[in-house]
């Protein structure tokens, strides 16, 4: 052979050698092992080749802990039960335990035991088997069990209260149905508000049980009051909802808008603090009962303001302490007379139009024309010529004018008069040239030659009846 090849061969023998060491010990890793060898795990008798369910479970776990309880080939019956240890309870540092006869493979389902469930097992050696122990790891070989439960009184946390479940919420020795203290927080059950929870509160601090200490709630002994952190006052109305909330007589918001301490109903404002009430302001203008001109009317004022209660304040009545009287606004000038039929509503002399026609101060019984107003009261004008009395000729003559138009008071206009001072003088009418000599006489009607003394005509020099002035 050459030496290539036994170099080649005897290293594959190498290679393989440590796994067939590996398998070939497997079978002390599993109870009973040595029964079935590698066939255990394997479809062949002897072992090797293709590997059953079993033998795939195993590889998977490489432990008999991991697939004791398994049922690996789904012929009812567990690994555990086929091979021994139904218990579960063999391993490689106490292989003791397990039967050793009616051993089945675990990998084929069509191999199975007689006697699956040997040996019976007894933890705690009382000799009662588990299967039928109410106490399986502490010993009581009577099986007393006072409360009838599933479990013994040598394992029942409370031997004298049925409880199967062993309920025991604070892990000390006794179970939560015979526990006065299930929270183990130190106090009793009736004394504490929760007895499954150690944070809830105690009875002696929350009456109630709400959760809120005594100190802190509005009613102990009524789990649905409010708080003090809501209701200061203890009244029923949560603090932002209450005018007061250190005052449980106090009014509400909902009844006392702006927190007055006046009902909204009997509250002239109930959105300002300073706003009067009905009981003192009954219509509700700002002014007080006894200040106010009728209570019961907002449009009447006060009575400082207006004297005679008339609606009209004093500063625009014409007599605050005539209620009937005219007002500023109609009758500016305050002398009784509406504006429409006041002469002048700025000056109260003059009156109405009714007895002064044409307003020119004089009565119309009194006046000379009472619709001219040039023409005056009879009294300053006797002949209603128009000229009053101190500057008439003659006041009860009305054809004689003003002194002012006539200085000599002849009846003829100063304008006319040749001297108005002299109420024998001639006038321009008659006498243009005014020298005495009226113009029908005169022989120099429009020159000046007056008659001079002590001639008796006017000079006429040449006898032409031309007067020498023409």
């Amino acid at each position: 052979m050459p030496r290539n090849t036994l170099l080649l061969e005897i290293l594959a023998l190498v290679m393989l050698a440590p796994e067939a060491l590996a398998f070939s010990t497997f079978p002390s890793q599993i109870p009973n092992g040595n029964v079935f060898s590698c066939s255990t795990c394997h479809i062949s008798a002897g072992g090797g080749g293709t590997r059953n369910p079993f033998g795939n479970a195993w590889l998977s776990n490489r432990s008999w802990a991991g697939v004791c309880n398994a049922d690996s080939d789904g012929d009812g019956q567990r690994n555990g039960q086929e091979l021994g240890d139904p218990n579960c309870v063999w391993s490689t540092f106490s292989p003791t335990g397990i039967r050793t006869t009616n051993i089945s493979r675990p990998g084929s389902a069509t191999s199975t035991s007689t006697t699956p469930n040997d040996p019976v097992r007894d933890r705690d050696s009382d000799g009662v088997g588990d299967a039928s122990d109410n106490c399986v790891n502490v010993a009581n070989f009577g099986q007393q069990n006072s409360d009838t439960d599933s479990l013994g009184d040598a394992c029942d946390n409370c031997p004298l209260v049925s409880n199967a479940d062993q309920a025991n919420l604070d892990g000390d020795l006794l179970g939560d149905a015979c526990d006065d203290d299930k929270d183990g927080d130190g106090t009793v059950a009736a004394d504490d508000c929760n007895d499954r929870s150690a944070a809830s509160t105690i009875v002696a601090t929350d009456g109630d049980c709400d959760g809120t200490l005594t100190a802190q709630d509005c009613d102990d002994n009524d789990a649905t009051s409010v708080t003090r952190a809501s209701d200061g006052d203890c009244d029923g109305v949560v603090r932002a909802a209450d005018c007061n909330d250190a005052d449980p007589t106090s009014t509400t918001r909902a009844t006392d808008g702006d927190c007055d301490g006046v009902l909204t109903a009997d509250d002239c404002n109930d959105a300002s603090a300073t706003s009067t009430t009905r009981a003192t302001d009954g219509d509700c203008d700002g002014v007080l009962t006894a200040a106010d001109c009728n209570d019961g009317n907002a449009q009447l004022g006060a009575i400082a303001a207006d004297g005679d209660c008339d609606g009209t304040l004093t500063a625009q009545d014409c007599n605050d302490g005539d209620a009937a009287s005219t007002t500023r606004a109609t009758d500016a000038d305050c002398d009784g007379v509406p504006t429409a039929a006041d002469c002048s509503d700025l000056t109260a002399a003059l009156g109405a139009r009714a007895a002064d026609g044409d307003c020119d101060g004089a009565l119309t019984a009194a006046d000379c024309d009472d619709a001219d107003v040039l023409l005056r009261a009879i009294a300053a004008d006797g002949d209603c010529d128009g000229a009053l009395t101190a500057a008439d000729c003659d006041d009860g003559d009305a054809t004689k004018g003003e002194q002012a138009f006539d200085g000599d008071c002849d009846g003829i206009l100063t304008i006319d008069d040749c001297d108005d001072a002299d109420d024998a003088s001639t006038t321009l009418l008659i006498d243009q040239d005014c020298d005495g000599v009226l113009d029908a006489d005169d022989n120099c009607p429009a020159d000046e030659n007056p008659v001079l003394a002590p001639a008796t005509e006017q000079a006429d020099l040449d006898g032409d009846e031309q007067g020498d002035a023409c």
